[in-house]
Order: C-alpha cells, then structure tokens, then sequence
C-alpha cells in the first residue's frame, strides 16, 4: 500500500474519531441561544456515550451537573417548539449531525431549582423523530436541527428538556448524544404527562434497537464505495415509553 492511500486511511480515520457533537445551543421564537447558554456543558464537551445505564451520562451527558449552577433557564411558552443545534464548540461542527440515526425529546420537572437537580426523578417523551420512509431518518447526516415541541397542555414549572440521538453502526455500538436544557414552561396547560420512565431504567441493553439488524445501519457517509441501501428502517423499534402528545383538561 502507497504512503499517498496510508495517509488517507489515517486521516478519514481521525475524522471519524473526531466527527462527534453536542447540541449545545437552542433557538427559541427565532432567537438563538450562546453555546452552552441553556444547556448543561458536559466533560467532554462532545463526546457520544455508550452505556445506557451509566447513571453519570444517561440523564443529561456525561459530567453534566457539574456546570448545572452555570447553566441559565430559557423561558417557553407551551406549544413553542426549542429547536437544539450542534454549537460550534463541538468539531466539525459545520457538517451539523455528523450521523444519522433516531432522535427523542423528554422532559423532568425539577422538584425545585433546575441548578441543583439531577435528573434522577421522572422523565416523559414528548418527541420521537423516527424513520421518514424505508431509507432515512428524520434526523440523517448532514442536518443542522432537532426540533421538540413542548405539548401545549405541560403543566407550567421548571424542566430540563433531554434532546438525545442514538447513531447505530455494527454489532452493539451505539453512539448516544444527548444534552440538557434548561427551560421554565409558562402556559396554562393542565395535563398529566406520562408514561413515566427513570434513567437509567428506560432502556435497556437487550433492547432490539440496541442491538440493530445490519439493515438498520449501513453509514452512507464512510461506505465506500457508497452505499443507499439502508432498508427496512420502518421496521424499528423505538426506545422509551409512548411519546405524549398532552391534552387540554376542560
């Protein structure tokens, strides 16, 4: 093998290593946050977690509550959507989610103040950006935003918002990339959120997601030569409790 194809081996290599993100900023009505403005910044700042039930990382990323006290809360109105975008702190951010894969949005009502919770109380779905057709996710490489929607009947008080993506390749290695947000949601909704879930608790390893058929996660990005023939993604089983969609109580 030529030093011309060693290099280039080795350089797509440390690419893949570094193509990891963090949805570290938030866009409101418009208004885009600072990196790290209302999301908990985790330690590393960009790095995928792979243990679902690592009770340091799965909540909120890993080291999260460190910076929780410097984390400020963004106000929201229910039925506003937060949109969650890889922050330009994170490498090769410019090529936005760097891999495809499903993505889900939960919310925790803190008991309290948001800087001093954990996330160890309950979570509920209140988003599920699955499979659009047979081939492709809702969330595939290359996009730029995660929007989540608060449902417009979520009690008003103060929640941290998980945005979470799972990109799947190979065997079971699964690359999840999650953050917090720190949100206050004002509204008159007096619905009852549920199902319930706890992380860790929500997942587990021996679910079939987390252990995809080779059909569910051929990279279309690194596949040389390249390849579209991911199939049968309709067929996926999505992680987690039901989403809510909330309901208006008369």
């Amino acid at each position: 093998m030529n030093t011309f194809i060693i290099a280039l081996l080795l350089q797509s290599a440390l690419q893949a290593v570094n193509a990891h993100y963090s949805l570290s900023v938030i866009k409101i009505n418009g208004k885009l946050s600072g990196d790290w403005q209302y999301v908990r910044k985790t330690d590393p700042i960009a790095n995928p977690w792979y243990d679902v039930l690592d009770a340091n990382a799965i909540r909120c990323g890993p080291n999260a509550t460190i910076s929780a006290d410097q984390t400020e809360t963004a106000t929201v109105l229910a039925g506003d959507t937060v949109t969650f975008i890889v922050g330009p702190s994170s490498p090769y951010a410019e090529y936005g989610f760097y891999h495809p894969g499903v993505a889900y949005g939960y919310l925790s009502r803190a008991p309290g103040d948001l800087e001093s919770y954990a996330g160890d109380g309950e979570w509920f779905k209140i988003a599920q950006l699955g499979a659009i057709n047979d081939t492709q996710w809702t969330i595939d490489a290359d996009k730029y935003a995660m929007n989540i929607t608060i449902p417009k009947a979520t009690p008003p008080g103060k929640y941290l918002l998980r945005a979470e993506q799972i990109y799947s390749y190979w065997g079971t290695d699964n690359q999840i990339y999650l953050n917090c947000a720190h949100i206050e949601v004002l509204g008159e909704g007096v619905g009852t959120p549920g199902p319930m879930v706890r992380f860790p608790g929500a997942y587990k390893p021996s679910d079939r997601s987390l252990n995809p058929p080779d059909e569910w996660v051929i990279n279309t990005r690194w596949a040389e030569p390249p390849l579209s023939d991911r199939y049968n993604l309709s067929d996926y089983e999505y992680l987690g409790p039901p989403v809510w969609r909330g309901r208006l109580t008369e």
